[in-house]
Order: C-alpha cells, then sequence, then structure tokens
C-alpha cells in the first residue's frame, strides 16, 4: 500500500470514529447540520445525509477564510455558490439545528464567534460539535482541555453554549516532548449547546449589576470605591472578571481574582503574580442551570482559568467555606492545603508588666502608626523575606495599595522599631471587643519577649478595652508559629470551617510544594 493509499485508509477510519460519535450528541433527523470543514467535509456530509439529515457543506478553501458551499442532493437542495469568509455565515437564510466543525483550533474559532449575534445561524438550543486535530498541542495533564484551545472555548461561552462534551477521539500519542508535558496527536471532539445563558469578560459599566447582585446574594452593602480599589485600581492587574448573563442580559454568575505581586527565593523563580480568588457568586434564580461543570458558578470558573490564567499565573489560591469544598474539588479545579489555623490570645497573658515596660523603653523599642509608605519598607521587606519561602511581596507599594489605600479605612498599619530602625510591622482592626490581627511580617530573628511588648504597646496605646485578640496565621514558616505559641496565643477551628486552596497552572508549583512553603494572614484574604 503506498503512502497516498495509507493516509487515505487512515483518514477514512477517523471519519468512521469521529461519525460514530457525533451522531450520539447530534438532534435527531431530519435536523438540519451546516458543516465546515476540510479535506473530509464531503465524507461526513454524505454520512450525515445518509442516516436523513439536511447538510449543507462548507469546505474551507487553500485560500484563508474562503470556503465554498454546496448542498447535496439528499440535504437542502441544490448548490448556493461561494461565500467568503467566515464573517458572511450571518447573512445566510438558514438557522441550522446543528453545526459541526471540523478541523485546527486555530481555524475553527472565528468560525465559532461568526454563529454570535442575532443573525447568526444557529437557533436556539441548537448544538457546536467542534473535532479539533491536535498536531503538537502541549497541555497540563491536569487540564481539562488545551492551552490551544483556550480561544475556542471561550468562543463557544460567549456563544452562550453549555459544554457538554470534551474529550479525546481515537488514536493519540502521549510521547513527551520536553519540559515534562505530553504530546497529544489526534483529535478532540467538544460539544456545545446553545441554552441562553453566556459568559464573558468585564466591560465597562457591569460594576453596577456587580454590586446589586453583591447585595443580593452576600447580604452586604459594598461600595463603589472599593469595587474599584479592588479591581481597577489594582496597580498589578486590572478586570480580571468572568461574568455569566441570561439571554435577556441579567447577571447570573461572576467569578474574580485580584492581582497579588508574589516572592519566593526557591525553585528558581523570585517574583511572580497570582490571583487572590474572591467575589464568587450565583444569583439564586440561576443556581438550578446546569449541572456541575454546565452550572453557571461551572462555566464562569472555567471561563476565568482560560481567560485570564493558563500561561499567565502559576497558580491562584483562596479561602473557601467548609460546605463548597467538595463541589470545589471535583469541579472547580480547587486543591487544599489546610483548615486555617485561627489564633487567639487574651491580651492579659501577655503578661507585660510594669517593669518590663520600664525595659523595653529603654531598649529603643517604639510603636508609631504609620500612614504613608516610605523606601524603608522595601529594604525591610528583602531583608525579612529571607526567613520565609512563598509569600506575597509586602513591601511598600503592596502595603499602600492594600491597606493604607483602600477605602473602607478599616486597618491600623503598626511601625516596630529599634532606636528608630524598623524591626517589623502588623496590620489591625477592630470588630467590637476583638482586635483582629490581620497581617505581619518580622525578621526570623525576632524574640518573643521583643514581639510581646510590641503587641502589648499596641492594645494598651491604641485598644485598651479588647478583651481577646484573634488572627490567621498559616502553619509555615515553623519559626514564625513556634513564635505565636510562645507568646501564648491558642490555634482553634477557624469559625466559618475555611480551608486554604489553590488552583495550579504550572506543574513546577505542586499542592504539596505550595503547602510546604506558604506564608499567609487574614490580609490575604477578602476578608480582611
Amino acid at each position: 500500500m503506498s503512502s497516498q493509499d495509507r493516509q487515505i485508509s487512515a483518514m477514512g477510519d477517523v471519519v468512521s470514529c469521529i461519525f460514530d460519535l457525533i451522531l450520539k450528541h447530534l438532534p435527531p433527523p431530519p435536523a438540519s447540520v451546516m458543516v465546515v470543514c476540510d479535506e473530509p467535509a464531503e465524507a461526513f456530509s454524505t454520512r450525515l445525509e445518509s442516516v436523513g439529515y439536511q447538510v449543507a457543506r462548507y469546505s474551507l478553501s487553500n485560500e484563508a477564510g474562503d470556503l465554498a458551499v454546496t448542498q447535496g442532493d439528499g440535504g437542502l437542495g441544490r448548490s448556493i455558490g461561494e461565500v467568503v469568509g467566515h464573517g458572511a455565515v450571518g447573512i445566510l437564510p438558514t438557522a441550522w439545528d446543528a453545526v459541526f466543525l471540523y478541523g485546527d483550533s486555530d481555524q475553527l474559532t472565528p468560525w465559532i464567534r461568526a454563529l454570535n449575534g442575532p443573525r447568526g445561524p444557529l437557533r436556539e438550543r441548537g448544538a457546536v460539535l467542534i473535532c479539533h486535530r491536535m498536531e503538537r498541542d502541549r497541555f497540563e495533564e491536569e487540564d481539562a482541555g488545551l492551552p490551544d484551545q483556550d480561544d475556542l472555548l471561550l468562543a463557544l461561552y460567549e456563544l452562550g453554549c453549555a459544554v457538554q462534551f470534551n474529550e479525546l477521539v481515537g488514536e493519540h500519542d502521549n510521547s513527551p516532548i520536553g519540559h515534562d508535558r505530553p504530546n497529544k496527536r489526534g483529535h478532540r471532539l467538544v460539544v456545545g449547546r446553545r441554552d441562553g445563558v453566556l459568559v464573558r469578560d468585564y466591560r465597562d459599566g457591569d460594576e453596577a449589576d456587580i454590586l446589586t447582585m453583591f447585595r443580593e446574594v452576600f447580604r452586604v452593602d459594598r461600595t463603589l470605591a472599593h469595587w474599584r480599589w479592588k479591581f481597577r485600581d489594582n496597580p498589578y492587574g486590572a478586570m480580571r472578571i468572568a461574568e455569566a448573563f441570561s439571554a435577556d442580559g441579567t447577571l447570573a454568575g461572576h467569578y474574580s481574582g485580584y492581582p497579588v505581586p508574589f516572592w519566593s527565593p526557591l525553585n528558581g523563580q523570585k517574583e511572580f503574580v497570582s490571583y487572590q480568588i474572591g467575589d464568587i457568586m450565583t444569583r439564586p434564580g440561576f443556581r438550578q442551570v446546569g449541572l456541575a461543570n454546565t452550572s453557571v458558578l461551572g462555566r464562569t470558573t472555567d471561563y476565568f482559568h482560560r481567560r485570564f490564567c493558563h500561561g499567565q499565573v502559576p497558580f491562584m489560591y483562596g479561602f473557601i467555606t467548609g460546605n463548597h469544598k467538595r463541589f470545589g474539588e471535583r469541579f472547580l479545579r480547587y486543591r487544599y492545603l489546610h483548615d486555617i489555623p485561627y489564633h487567639v490570645l487574651e491580651p492579659a497573658e501577655l503578661g507585660v508588666g510594669v517593669k518590663r515596660r520600664a525595659a523595653a523603653f529603654l531598649t529603643g523599642l517604639s510603636v508609631q502608626p504609620v500612614r504613608q509608605m516610605t523606601p524603608e519598607f522595601d529594604a525591610f521587606f528583602h531583608e525579612a523575606s529571607q526567613g520565609y519561602d512563598l509569600l506575597v511581596k509586602r513591601d511598600a507599594q503592596y502595603l499602600q495599595w492594600r491597606y493604607l489605600d483602600c477605602p473602607d479605612r478599616s486597618h491600623a498599619l503598626f511601625a516596630f522599631r529599634r532606636f528608630g530602625r524598623l524591626a517589623g510591622w502588623g496590620v489591625f482592626s477592630r470588630r467590637g471587643n476583638v482586635l483582629i490581627w490581620g497581617d505581619a511580617l518580622f525578621r526570623k530573628t525576632t524574640d518573643v519577649g521583643t514581639l510581646k511588648q510590641m503587641l502589648d504597646h499596641v492594645v494598651r496605646g491604641h485598644f485598651p478595652d479588647v478583651t481577646r485578640m484573634e488572627g490567621w496565621f498559616s502553619p509555615e514558616p515553623h519559626w514564625w508559629t513556634r513564635l505565636l505559641h510562645d507568646v501564648g496565643f491558642k490555634v482553634t477551628a477557624e469559625p466559618n470551617r475555611l480551608v486554604a486552596g489553590v488552583t495550579t497552572f504550572d506543574g513546577s508549583f505542586s499542592l504539596e510544594w505550595i503547602q510546604r512553603h506558604f506564608y499567609y494572614a487574614m490580609g490575604d484574604s477578602d476578608l480582611f
């Protein structure tokens, strides 16, 4: 058998395999099907006609964007000539029950986008079946799809489709081709069905609907100033937001994250950006739409991953309530580090008497409120961060934006000094008779007595009537956990059963690696 004959035979096997599978996802005949593909266009359309479908064939030509359109005797009638470019599909008179596309993902994405709009040639509740070739695509094993597939799936979500099927078809080669990423050769079939819920990224003016839904879902009034500070004016990146809308334009779901700078002297990567995930919500009337991955939350999550994460951040992180833990793990790709250690201390247990306070004065200890950042906070971060393996880069720019520029004005940042030299800092917020210790950075050489004196000064000088101090602090680094224990903090269960979770997009940042090295505090969440 010649090489050409083998190729023809192999293509016939591929067509048969794909055809058997797409029949399971097409509406029953005599539904109308628009076929868009190149070499096997006639084979697909002939087989579909033979089982009773009405078919029009759009064959991609050698010229980019040109296609010839024919309708066979078993389909909708005579040839209707040539249409130039995928942009022309919107002027065709026929609305199709289904569209089948076959080719390379970068060829097919413009066609999916052309199906959108009020004059798009796909009926409501219509199906889109996409079989794209994978010649040399690379992807992370934990990904549901391929990086080269992202634009294709984003276009499907923006068309208003729920992705109901996304799997490899036929033979594929798993041989590694570098960076421990497998090479998948073969085909992938993606099936979407239009159901009136579309997902897209943020557009100017959406914040009015977002704030209304936030109030409805969480029963909390968030100001426009707070929203702009967090999502628009963030110095590390703006508008990382995915939104789901119903056919009438009602906001149905929302998934967002705000970028934060990370620092790690390990793993060969000192500085990068990650996302702190927050404001995840679905409007009550849309919580029964779809199941799991096809739910409004499932779609907005996948859209966010493909639009903002793949190839852009190594991981993202957040803090999840216990009752959402299983759903998040099964359908949203969350992986959990541990339950959050909740530290509690009664100020009287600090045990700092008059003599120790006098001694602190003699050793040059001072505690001062901070209202504006200075370069010394950058120098202190670079020095103190040597005691940490992985943390948000708490330098002057970050502290200015995160706490001092926050429009809520609920944070009190204190600098701890020895003879005028910065020795550490902490951020606090009062809630009733409880003082929340939300963030801190100290040198690894800090001793127990010094930390006790500093905390005593904060309480006695600024919050004298609080009865308890509380805060989150991660188990890592061990020296910090031991220091808090020696100061007198007791670790209890977090009141809201929160767990720390991550979603990884880079294989060099494994769950176990992050768990061993990540330092976080309550200020690393949007709950402080």
